[in-house]
């Protein structure tokens, strides 16, 4: 194993609970479906950097406390070493389908080997099977991830909703972000690490 990997994998051990609320796409900073060698170059490259400083990049701010630091180090080597999975088309659409039945039934995850007879190419179900894990089940996160989607916490999640039915009743567009922090119960939840969920699902159409 390359010393890299080595120093990566136990920042990866430490504070595992300080991380719960980033996802793959905020430490994918060149978007190419994985994290590896050139993310960490390109978030070593930032670090010390704070808000104001030349060159500072807030991409790498992956807590939003203004700072790459130590702590944004900690969320890198959470994800450092995945890949998200190359799909087929007829993959993407079970796994939307799929999505779509768990959200409507109000399931967390669905059986794979319910899923399996649906597909025709043996790549396609190994592919499945490889996402979906050793428990012999899809979740809803699991489908998100496949598909490139955001996978975000159950308070982020329920904030959205209530937005959206906030933005219906005004007839708005969009909602500050601090309105949306509004939404959300606990004063944990408001913590700067969930603010980075906000800041992400705010660039796609709520």
């Amino acid at each position: 194993m390359k010393p890299v990997h080595i120093w990566v994998t136990i920042l990866g051990w430490l504070l595992p609970t300080v991380l719960s609320a980033q996802g793959f796409d905020d430490a994918d900073f060149d978007h190419n479906g994985q994290i590896d060698l050139a993310d960490f170059l390109a978030l070593s490259a930032q670090y010390g950097l704070s808000k104001g400083d030349t060159g500072y990049d807030a991409r790498y701010d992956l807590n939003l406390d203004g700072h790459v630091n130590f702590q944004d180090f900690l969320i890198f080597s959470r994800f450092y070493g995945q890949k998200r999975p190359d799909i087929s088309v007829a993959l993407h659409d079970l796994l939307v389908g799929a999505e779509v039945q768990m959200k409507a039934e109000g399931l967390s995850e669905l059986p794979v080997g319910m899923l399996l007879p649906k597909l025709d190419a043996e790549a396609d179900r190994t592919a499945l099977q490889d996402i979906a894990g050793s428990d012999g089940n899809l979740s809803i996160d699991e489908a998100k991830f496949a598909l490139g989607e955001p996978v975000l916490s159950d308070a982020v999640s329920g904030a959205l909703q209530a937005a959206k039915v906030q933005m219906q009743i005004q007839d708005a567009a969009s909602l500050p972000v601090n309105d949306l922090l509004g939404l959300v119960a606990t004063e944990e939840d408001r913590a700067p690490a969930r603010g980075a969920d906000f800041q992400r699902v705010l660039h796609v159409e709520i």
